[in-house]
């Protein structure tokens, strides 16, 4: 069923957890990452890449069509659109929220991007997230990168002001494609930028993030966490190592359904991360018995 992104944003917080954003390049990523949420909220990233492709306003149109009937609540997002007219296209193709990403922009130029971003997606009620900070790689090349050029807390005040989007992605350490270093994520800072700007906070790159590390960041404030890399691996090795068996008798559906299934385990592991409330560290210090005071104080009157 289609959901909207700030309806997912809100309960993933009511939850205390997270919301995982999957980048879908076709019908075989899409029922794989459909068939793991079974039932949870997800979001299904649409490259800006595909919108523009040959052919990609039929795939788009496709993806919608599974999300309606998926079982889940799902939110189409158009991710990393860095013009105008990308974002018109997705959102005349029904994605639900759209990235505008102005980040390699200056922080005015960027906060206008945002602005008239927001100018076409608001009548449609499209959602629209922004980006300060570079985050580095390329989301659609797995290449080893490292970070740099970290979101300033102060600058994102300002910034989020200025635009106005609905939800933020920062750079915390965090990378498009593989780390090139260990994975180092600056939770000081994404708790800094959480305590000054009260917009739901975005981890690009969470295909290097091991589950503890995605935990955290979630507990220091970050509510969704986009992958992509991780998913690419497993459809294309999963490809590798059944196109010889796939070519004898050009067993087409075979293979598709091989890749799903690669799809599906690896986004699977990921969900398992957000199945518990993830508790910040004030709710963790203030606990009794176990849960924060004011989470036993709701059981206690019988609150779930």
């Amino acid at each position: 069923m289609i959901a909207g992104l700030l309806e997912l944003l809100a309960d993933a917080r009511r939850r205390r957890s997270g919301l995982l954003g999957f980048t879908c390049y076709d019908a075989e990523s899409a029922a794989g990452v459909l068939t793991a949420a079974g039932g949870r909220p997800v979001v299904m990233l649409i490259s800006s890449q595909l919108v523009t492709a040959p052919a990609g306003d039929l795939i788009v149109t496709g993806l919608r069509a599974m999300a309606e009937r998926a079982g889940s609540p799902v939110c189409l997002q158009l991710d990393h659109a860095h013009d105008l007219d990308t974002i018109r296209a997705g959102c005349e193709l029904g994605v639900g929220a759209v990235m505008a990403d102005g980040s390699r922009l200056h922080l005015e130029a960027n906060a206008e991007f945002v602005r008239e971003a927001r100018r076409i997606a608001a009548p449609r009620g499209v959602a629209v997230e922004a980006q300060l900070g570079s985050i580095e790689g390329n989301e659609e090349v797995a290449i080893e990168v490292s970070s740099d050029d970290l979101t300033d807390a102060e600058l994102a005040v300002r910034f989020v002001s200025e635009a106005e989007p609905d939800c933020l992605g920062v750079a915390a350490g965090n990378v498009h494609g593989i780390y090139l270093e260990e994975a180092r994520l600056d939770l000081a800072r994404i708790r800094a930028i959480t305590s000054r700007v009260g917009l739901p906070l975005v981890l690009h790159g969470g295909s290097g993030l091991d589950s503890a590390t995605i935990r955290s960041a979630i507990a220091a404030g970050i509510t969704k966490v986009n992958l992509n890399t991780e998913l690419r691996q497993a459809y294309l090795g999963r490809t590798e190592r059944e196109l010889p068996v796939a070519l004898d008798g050009a067993r087409l559906l075979a293979l598709h359904t091989k890749q799903m299934k690669a799809v599906e385990s690896a986004a699977a592991e990921r969900f398992a991360i957000v199945d518990a409330p993830v508790w910040s560290r004030r709710e963790r210090s203030s606990a009794v018995g176990g849960l924060p005071r004011r989470e036993s104080a709701g059981l206690s009157r019988g609150v779930a």
